[in-house]
């Protein structure tokens, strides 16, 4: 054979060399990846040891259910283990194999539901009011919330739980949140379900992570409950109870909710208050004052997207309703409440997106805010962050426009350092003047301290400004108040966090 003819023949069968090459390829590869042995987390079953958790918050807790067995595993969150006779509502999951399903639907007597979360294992605080997904049986029993809580993988043959966050209803209508991490015991073998979780025993849906921390800082840091002095502790605790046992013979009064919400908020259970707050604005649909105190209480624990949410919500509800003033739960030295249900809608909305770096929308709420301002108090509140907000836009005529509306004769009853720190913008008082010595951790140091540190930031001494910010957060007591929050924004801003 010529080689014109060689060459034709080979040409004809060259795609069938290339197909039977590339198959060779492939089933090479997918050889070669079967017989790897991945990398896998691997846990030996939690030995069972049930203990009591009464109205006790647990966890984070990881667990390791034995799904090895062509029988169910069973577990409740209440006692914290497996159990070996499940009866009734005496479990909350059930374990076999890959397949996870709750005590609650058609054929199991508990109320167990379990929905996907949208957020992160760390970041869900709360429990949500619906969406919880019963069994079904379907040949087998399933749920189908979690029937694909995993991956898995054709070439190697391992089973990878997704980054997913669950959230459980327990058999007798607890709360519970979990995220699985692994599905194998030591020696690579299938059907030990690892979990992590935090279970909820009061019955409420505060499901932080942080165990008795309340919040974590913008810089990463838990930020506890602070210690209150003894005469103050004991005076905020008997208010405390007060409350409580209006709302014990009111239940459902949206004055009794509120005030019991405020008075946990003033001792900084802030997760509590939270919880309270949304259990009226489900009672009392029309009344924006749930989501406005709400929303207040998601910036102290700086959850600034769902504080937006909420007080973006209170402001369509009181689009055309006329305003009112808001009683004080810690009276100024005068006794009379300077701030109304509108203002502190804006108010606390322009703070919100301010912390969160949203400067123009943040211009806009505090522009609305301004306009609901009946007295100086208010006023110079609202000027104060205006003005930063606007020279953080670099509208610095628009800027001293407020600080010409400033004056040193301004009524002020409670609201003097943010006064202070506008008379310091104007240049009418030195930052020495004000920072003084001391240092003391009190919500005036915080406001101050970080009012004087933009000033340096504005002025380009970031250095000086670092060194004040600082001392601010040293403060740790007073982590809960604005200054102190916008002190932890900066530092992650310069920080490049």
């Amino acid at each position: 054979m010529s080689d014109l003819g060689q060459g034709r023949r080979l040409q004809a069968n060259l795609p069938f060399i290339v197909i039977t090459l590339v198959v060779v390829g492939v089933a090479a590869t997918f050889v070669a990846v079967s017989l790897r042995r991945p990398e896998l987390d691997m846990f030996q079953p939690t030995s069972a040891g049930p203990s009591e958790a009464g109205s006790a918050m647990i966890g984070p807790v990881v667990f390791t259910a034995d799904a090895t067995k062509e029988g169910w595993s069973y577990f409740d969150f209440s006692r914290g283990s497996t159990v070996d006779d499940p009866e009734g509502t005496n479990w909350d999951l059930a374990f076999r194999r890959h397949i996870i399903i709750v005590n609650g639907g058609p054929g199991f007597p508990g109320q167990g539901g379990v929905l996907e979360a949208t957020v992160p294992f760390d970041s869900l605080t709360t429990a949500p009011a619906e969406g919880y997904v019963a069994n079904r049986v379907r040949g087998d029993t399933v749920n189908t919330a979690t029937e694909d809580w995993y991956d898995y993988s054709w070439m190697s043959h391992i089973l990878r739980p997704k980054p997913a966050t669950y959230v459980v209803r327990t058999a007798d209508g607890k709360y519970a949140k979990i995220e699985l991490v692994s599905y194998y015991c030591p020696g690579a073998i299938a059907g030990c379900v690892t979990f992590r979780y935090v279970y909820q025993g009061d019955g409420t849906k505060g499901l932080s992570s942080l165990g008795s921390a309340e919040a974590r800082s913008l810089l990463g840091e838990p930020l506890f409950p602070p210690t209150f002095p003894p005469e103050v502790a004991s005076v905020y605790q008997a208010k405390l109870e007060a409350a409580l046992s209006d709302l014990e013979a009111s239940p459902d009064d949206a004055d009794a909710i509120i005030w019991a919400g405020r008075r946990h908020g003033y001792l900084a259970h802030y997760r509590t208050a939270i919880e309270l707050f949304g259990r009226g604005a489900e009672l009392h649909l029309r009344d924006a004052r749930f989501l406005r105190h709400r929303g207040h209480r998601h910036i102290s624990v700086r959850e600034f997207d769902q504080a937006i949410v909420d007080l973006k919500e209170a402001t369509r509800m009181i689009e055309g309703q006329p305003d009112r003033v808001e009683p004080d739960g810690l009276p100024n030295a005068l006794g009379i409440p300077t701030g109304t249900l509108h203002f502190n809608i804006w108010y606390h909305l322009g703070l919100a997106h301010y912390l969160s770096g949203e400067f123009e929308l943040a211009r806009a709420a505090l522009r609305e805010c301004m306009a609901t301002a009946r007295n100086d108090d208010t006023r110079v509140a609202t000027a104060y962050w205006s003005y930063l907000t606007l020279r953080r836009l670099g509208l610095r005529d628009e800027a001293l426009e407020i600080l010409g509306r400033i004056n040193a004769d301004m009524e002020i009853i409670e609201n003097t350092s943010y006064l202070d720190l506008l008379l310091l913008f104007k240049g009418d008082v030195s930052a020495t003047d004000l920072l003084g010595p001391g240092g003391e951790s009190t919500l005036e140091a915080a406001t101050l301290g970080y009012g004087i540190a933009m000033s340096y930031v504005l002025a380009g001494d970031t250095e000086r400004a670092g060194g004040i910010l600082d001392q601010v957060l040293a403060a740790r007591d007073q982590w809960a108040a604005f200054g102190y929050i916008a002190a932890e924004a900066e530092v992650a801003r310069m920080s490049g966090m």
